[in-house]
């Protein structure tokens, strides 16, 4: 039992010298941060692109919802429906781009083409109100 924790320590210390041995110049690590930030940024992009391939689609209930909002039910669906067809095909184009582009800063530093970057953020427009409010549930009970 003491010679497995003899070994044990002697392991131990042989991996904490290394570590000390092997830790990189401050300069050293300051270009691995920066190398991780542009690959951070070229994945990023990567992503987006990716994304906006997949949720293109969702342009056309978007904008169809969006235009509805805006006038009536009839005008809004026709013209949302046109709207959503060029915003699908410029999203998703646009994703394309970004998935073939995305080893160079093609815009300059990685931005994005389109805003807001993804569909999904700000998807139907105003946030969904609070179905279930415990403040009202317990005025309503008498509490």
């Amino acid at each position: 039992m003491r010679k497995r924790l003899g070994i044990c320590a002697i392991v131990a210390a042989l991996f904490v010298s290394m570590g000390l041995v092997s830790t990189p110049s401050a300069s050293a690590a300051d270009e691995l941060y920066r190398d991780s930030s542009e690959v951070q940024s070229m994945m990023t992009k990567l992503g987006r692109g990716c994304t906006n391939i997949l949720t293109g689609w969702m342009e056309m209930p978007k904008q169809m919802a969006k235009s509805i909002r805006e006038t009536d039910p009839v005008t809004g669906t026709i013209v949302g429906a046109v709207r959503g067809m060029g915003w699908t095909f410029a999203r998703t184009v646009t994703g394309a781009f970004e998935v073939v582009t995305f080893p160079f800063p093609v815009p300059k530093d990685y931005k994005p083409l389109l805003e807001p970057e993804y569909i999904v953020t700000d998807m139907w427009g105003d946030a969904l109100p609070i179905v279930c409010d415990p403040d009202s549930n317990a005025r309503n009970m008498g509490r």
